[in-house]
């Protein structure tokens, strides 16, 4: 197994183009990358995931060919993505040009497709036969191995909604998470909670090898956090008249008595069943006890293999936050020059 924090390995960036007709098919290599001036983004909250931003000196890009970014490590490959070129910039110096690419997805692609009109998904079917259907009017490469649902009534989609949207909307019916891979593929696979998944890999701050840079940093919402959740429920036609209201405070550290203070999370209700006060404290206690306050880390290190969706361990050893912390990769940012990674890290486990 290769020991990825092992900074003598030999490292090298490559651009291919492919062809926008075939995700198999490789045009040629991106001549005149300037790796500096050209990086790669993912971002695990965003809707299209990944981004990149590409620097060539020359006329060597293909117009309209997708970029496919490869990181060799002695040897052995690791695809970045594949991206359609959206923006190009020019600039001339000396007889020579310069071209900014921008460079997105390929859900970013399908987010731009507003279909032909509304779309409406007939009752029987299932969530993902229709995800498929619209990545086929989309031609979209995909591949779909997750989990299903049964559409009991009919769904409209109005005019104007684009694909990913629709899609996205079909896969949380399904309890599913559509991403990308490296390759340009569309993947649809069964949503897993970040806290339940095993880390990939650990990074420890006190690793001699320095594979984490100095400049640490560390936030939290924890002084922010609403820590009264009060539910509202008006039941004729939203009049506040006829409100039932129901709260529930958040325990321990977050609690008013601790904290000095009420933060509140007011929320208005389309339903309540039974439409009693009960009811509605009984709510407020729910969301109440699901409020946790979050921490993120950022931390720069040198290129490892880890994308957004990354689950890693991350070992501290200062004072108070001393511990081995579970977190998200939620955010990666990566200079193809130097392979320097700024990495977001939320917490979602520490001991």
């Amino acid at each position: 197994m290769m020991d990825w924090k092992d900074q003598k390995r030999t490292r090298k960036v490559t651009v291919q183009m492919v062809s926008p007709n075939s995700l198999d098919m490789v045009l040629g290599e991106l001549e005149g990358v300037v790796l500096d001036a050209s990086s790669v983004s993912a971002a695990y909250y965003t809707d299209t995931r990944t981004s990149a931003k590409i620097r060539v000196i020359g006329e060597s890009w293909i117009p309209d060919s997708f970029l496919r970014i490869i990181v060799t490590t002695d040897g052995e490959e690791r695809v970045l993505g594949t991206y359609r070129v959206y923006d190009v910039d020019a600039e001339e110096e000396a007889g020579t040009w310069s071209y900014d690419l921008t460079c997105q997805s390929m859900l970013y692609r399908i987010s731009k497709d507003e279909g032909a009109g509304a779309l409406i998904i007939k009752s029987g079917v299932t969530a993902m036969q229709a995800a498929a259907q619209d990545l086929d009017f989309a031609g979209a490469t995909y591949e779909i191995d997750g989990n299903d649902a049964l559409i009991n009534s009919p769904i409209a989609f109005d005019s104007g909604a684009n694909r990913l949207t629709q899609v996205m909307k079909l896969c949380t019916m399904a309890d599913n998470r559509i991403d990308v891979n490296g390759y340009g593929v569309i993947t649809i696979s069964g949503y897993k909670e970040p806290s339940s998944m095993s880390p990939e890999l650990t990074l420890d701050m006190a690793d001699p090898r320095g594979v984490i840079h100095s400049g640490i940093s560390r936030s939290t919402d924890r002084y922010s956090l609403e820590n009264r959740v009060v539910v509202a429920y008006r039941a004729n036609s939203g009049d506040s008249q006829n409100e039932i209201v129901g709260y529930a405070d958040v325990d321990g550290n977050l609690s008013p008595a601790t904290r000095g203070a009420v933060i509140s999370d007011y929320r208005v209700v389309d339903s309540l069943n039974p439409a009693t006060t009960a009811a509605a404290f009984d709510l407020a206690r729910k969301y109440a006890k699901s409020k946790a306050p979050s921490f993120e880390w950022d931390i720069t290190t040198q290129y490892l293999p880890i994308w957004e969706g990354s689950v890693i361990s991350l070992v501290v050893h200062d004072g108070a936050e001393t511990g081995e912390r579970k977190c998200l990769v939620k955010n990666v940012d990566m200079n193809l020059g130097d392979l320097t990674m700024k990495l977001k890290l939320k917490e979602v486990a520490h001991d």
